[in-house]
């Protein structure tokens, strides 16, 4: 504002022939002499052209598909929630802009846990609550300007949805990727339900309720994605992905090259210990074999004759192993570092070449020998590098690790000990839950036939009415005590059976989602063949968190799908945008790290705004200064911001442009206000420009350098908006392009108000404004609307959302020459100006004024400008 007052001076100084320095504007604010409507004016008048605008999505062959991840209706909107959305339709909105058709819809990961857990608590019915938290969620995403297709509106919790769930399990049942199997399987004790391998940390901890997980023995439903793992690994060059979702999926898939070696237990013949190792040039160094606590060669009475040891994580068996070609006799221990669920179980212990070896070893004092020695010097033990000679290794002692390998293999497999293998860490799919909120798995027990597939004719088969369900004090499933609804005729003899009373994971309705937003009335089919073409989704827009379990679900569902002819394509997703995390401001005890609510602390010097820089935060209780850090949104960490709170004090488009500017995408976004008050503030100045533009002078002057200017800002600001909205997705970047053309419009308004360049560079600006913040843009284009037009693209008689966004040009040819400006002689920044025409003092001074990093400088008046250096150099002195 204060660039604005200036330069207003300078042009009046020059329409009133008043010297230049005779104008001192240092701390002068104006108000506008323009009525500018408010931003809650603008938004409540354009909201219906803006909501009612989504373009058509009927061509969906050609259509750009644009998807954010659907949300578990919690009943609030966070500010997770708001970014990502707001990302997904700054996308939708650009394609239509570009002249696309737009496939951009939102639905509800309806079924789990938590609602059920929740329902349960309020008395309620888990499918009430949920209709309850979709109507109110709906309700405020309507309230963020989003073009959503809501006619593609999809619930994972409805019948006409679950349906087509079910079918895909029979599917997949047919084509034998799923099957049911009797295995141990993690149990969550506090959510009475079985959890996947990925919903449970290395350190055995429930990803859902935090409780310790126990082990039990149960016959479970799987999905075959092991069949798939190669295909996962292979197709994941073809991803526009980012680097790190793709190294944690083929980390998760974990393939790798190796041998499996047979060691022949002492205690009984023919019983042996097979172990994977992708170090068989080690073979000569093993010294014990470690295997997992649940390893099948541990009967109950090995179990009970295992013995402590110094090393905590260790402990010792009464078996002895056969090494199968030193025949040396080896101790088996059980160490917690070793899995059953992989490889096999167990590792050949080898000190010298393995880190976790080695600590064992050394703790119970137990002699080890090195077999490679590194090509150069003398590495400390353990050496783990696969580079050296064998040494300590037989015949085979002096060979490079390269040569001894396939030497090695050969002599196992002669003495039928061990050969060459591949294996993976990925683990088929447990799908099956023991609750009631979720998918009926579609199959019967019957005790003559066995498991049975319903008939596809017979789906849906709903979940019985919530009062019919027993929660608590059943063992296995809720549905287990719905007596009525499990019991049934078996679809192959037609005896008495029963229906199978588990639900399917979440993540399986969740797999194939994408595909029914093309065709959600479809009555007798998944997608039909033709909608399907619209597949795949363009860019896939969610968390990071996601990465392993919903993406690498969703892959393996498609690729499946693919197989079997339903879909056109393998992969699901072409290119992914992980959106950060929002942070919020957080407050802890400084005296016991406790975290504070807002009512605890207080804002201390300063203007009472946390923001400032002398501001200090303070415990109420202890008058300590807070501990003050950025955390993730919560409510247990007091630090939430609601987004219904923002836009009611700074407006929609505020609170998207402040996500949007903030921080890249795939950052951590750390919300404050004083950025968003910065926007609003840039918002208001557009409002200023148009209404300034209006009422300028309908003879505009005649200024060669205001045209080079502006036309050069438009150039660049064109060309960095499409690079972000096409492949960066750096909106910030957009916006910052869009904050600088604005500016030098700005400095030019008053004399170039009404030239058609002017205006259609605005109309222009308005255009690329229109994604980002849809209500203003939609109202200063408007606004604009009478005003002639020289571009043949430009549309008077149609609103913003229906023009094309301006297209690339090359820079102005015009001759520019840079010049550094300096301020009682300090070099403050450059400015670019045409070499022609000659720029008189009053012209190159509001060039300069144009860009704030330099103008910043000039708080008082401009007395004498210098030209030096041939005019390359501009040296302005100030009056004292």
């Amino acid at each position: 504002w204060r660039n604005y007052v200036k330069m207003s001076s300078m042009l009046l100084a020059r329409r009133w022939h008043a010297p230049l320095a005779s104008l001192h504007v240092h701390n002068i604010r104006l108000s506008s002499p323009y009525r500018c409507l408010s931003a809650h004016s603008i938004e409540s008048k354009w909201k219906q052209r803006v909501d009612d605008h989504h373009g058509t999505s009927a061509a969906l062959k050609d259509a750009k598909y644009i998807l954010s991840m659907f949300p578990y209706p919690s009943g609030n909107l966070h500010m997770g929630h708001v970014r990502v959305y707001t990302i997904s339709d700054c996308l939708a909105r650009y394609y239509r802009l570009q002249g696309h058709a737009v496939v951009h819809p939102m639905g509800w990961d309806a079924f789990g846990l938590p609602a059920e857990n929740a329902a349960v608590e309020r008395g309620l019915d888990p499918a009430d609550w949920t209709q309850q938290n979709m109507s109110s969620m709906k309700a405020q995403l309507k309230g963020l300007g989003l073009s959503l297709d809501w006619e593609r509106e999809v619930a994972t919790c409805s019948p006409d949805y679950y349906k087509w769930t079910q079918w895909l399990f029979l599917q997949l049942h047919k084509q034998g990727l799923a099957y049911r199997a009797s295995a141990t399987v993690h149990w969550d004790p506090v959510d009475q339900t079985v959890l996947a391998n990925e919903q449970v940390s290395p350190e055995g901890i429930s990803w859902r309720s935090g409780a310790v997980v126990e082990e039990k023995l149960l016959s479970q439903w799987y999905l075959k994605i092991t069949a798939y793992a190669d295909r996962l690994l292979d197709n994941m060059d073809r991803l526009q992905w980012p680097s790190n979702v793709k190294d944690m999926q083929s980390h998760w898939i974990g393939k790798s090259s190796g041998a499996k070696v047979r060691f022949q237990l002492t205690a009984c013949e023919g019983e042996r210990i097979e172990v994977y190792t992708t170090r068989p040039e080690t073979i000569y160094g093993v010294r014990f074999l470690a295997i997992a606590a649940d390893h099948p060669c541990l009967t109950e009475d090995r179990l009970n004759s295992l013995r402590d040891t110094a090393d905590n994580s260790v402990k010792l068996t009464t078996l002895e192993a056969i090494h199968p070609l030193t025949k040396d006799k080896l101790p088996v221990i059980v160490a917690d570092y070793v899995l059953s669920a992989h490889g096999t179980g167990a590792v050949m212990g080898v000190p010298a070449h393995d880190d976790r070896d080695y600590d064992v070893a050394t703790r119970l004092s137990w002699d080890y020998q090195d077999v490679i020695e590194p090509i150069e010097g003398k590495d400390a033990l353990p050496y783990t590098k696969r580079e050296g000679n064998l040494i300590n290794s037989r015949d085979l002692s002096g060979l490079p690790v390269q040569e001894a390998v396939p030497k090695i293999m050969a002599m196992l497999d002669e003495h039928n000990a061990g050969e060459t293998t591949t294996v993976y860490r990925l683990r088929d799919w447990l799908v099956s839950r023991q609750r009631y909120w979720g998918c009926p798995i579609p199959m019967v027990h019957c005790p003559d036939c066995g498991v049975v597939p319903v008939p596809e004719d017979q789906l849906p088969i709903e979940l019985p009415k919530a009062a019919d369900v027993a929660y608590k004090g059943v063992a296995g499933s809720p549905l287990a005590s719905a007596e009525d609804w499990k019991r049934t005729k078996c679809p192959s003899c037609q005896g008495d059976a029963v229906r199978d009373t588990d639900t399917l994971d979440t993540f399986v309705d969740s797999s194939w989602y994408y595909l029914r937003y093309l065709d959600p009335t479809n009555v007798e089919e998944l997608v039909s063949e033709a909608n399907a073409k619209a597949m795949p989704v363009d860019v896939y827009i969610g968390g990071i968190e996601h990465a392993i379990l919903h993406l690498l679900y969703a892959r393996f569902i498609c690729m499946a799908l693919h197989d079997m002819g339903v879909g056109s394509v393998e992969e699901p997703f072409a290119r992914l945008l992980t959106q950060g995390m929002v942070h919020g401001r957080t407050h802890k005890s400084a005296k016991d790290g406790r975290y504070l609510k807002p009512d605890d602390w207080e804002t201390v010097q300063g203007d009472g705004n946390l923001e400032s820089s002398n501001a200090v935060a303070v415990e109420k209780a202890t008058g300590s200064p807070t501990a003050v850090s950025w955390e993730k949104m919560s409510k247990s960490k007091y630090n939430g911001v609601a987004p219904e709170d923002m836009i009611e004090k700074y407006g929609i488009d505020a609170t998207r442009l402040n996500i949007l500017f903030k921080a890249p995408p795939e950052l951590v976004l750390e919300w404050d206000e004083q950025s968003i008050q910065g926007v609003s503030r840039w918002l208001a100045r557009l409002t200023d420009l148009v209404e300034r533009s209006r009422a300028a002078p309908s003879s505009p002057l005649q200024d060669d350098n205001a045209s080079y200017q502006i036309q050069y800002a438009r150039s660049v600001a064109i060309d960095k908006a499409t690079i972000a909205m096409e492949s960066s997705h750096a909106f910030n970047t957009a916006i910052g392009a869009l904050m600088k053309l604005s500016n030098v419009l700005r400095s030019h308004m008053d004399s170039q108000g009404q030239s058609p360049d002017f205006l259609d560079v605005t109309r222009e600006l308005c255009i690329m404004l229109a994604p980002l913040a849809p209500h203003h843009a939609c109202h200063l284009f408007d606004e604009l609307s009478t005003l002639p037009s020289k571009l043949a693209s430009i549309k008077l008689d149609s609103d913003v959302f229906h023009q094309r966004w301006p297209a690339s040009v090359p820079l102005p040819t015009q001759e520019a020459v840079t010049l550094g400006v300096q301020i009682q002689g300090k070099l403050r920044g450059q400015v670019q100006v045409s070499a022609q025409p000659h720029l008189s003092d009053e012209q190159l001074l509001r060039v300069i004024m144009s860009d704030p990093k330099i103008a910043r400088w000039l708080d008082q008046d401009v007395a004498k400008i210098i030209r030096a250096k041939n005019g390359r150099v501009v040296s302005l002195v100030l009056r004292k």
